[in-house]
């Protein structure tokens, strides 16, 4: 990644549009995504791509 995509990366508070690729993320780690609410999650993007959750 070149520094200012790095800079482009940002955290902000996880929104109901964000709800199928928190599930995803989760998913892909092998673990349950029943009972998960965005309103929980934190996502860090890179422009307009979802990157990360916690």
């Amino acid at each position: 990644m070149t520094p200012a995509a790095a800079g482009q990366r940002k955290f902000r508070p996880g929104t109901d549009t964000d709800d199928a690729q928190i599930r995803a993320l989760v998913r892909a780690e092998v673990l349950n995504a029943a009972g998960l609410s965005w309103s929980n999650f934190v996502v860090a993007t890179c422009g307009d791509d979802l990157i990360g959750a916690a």
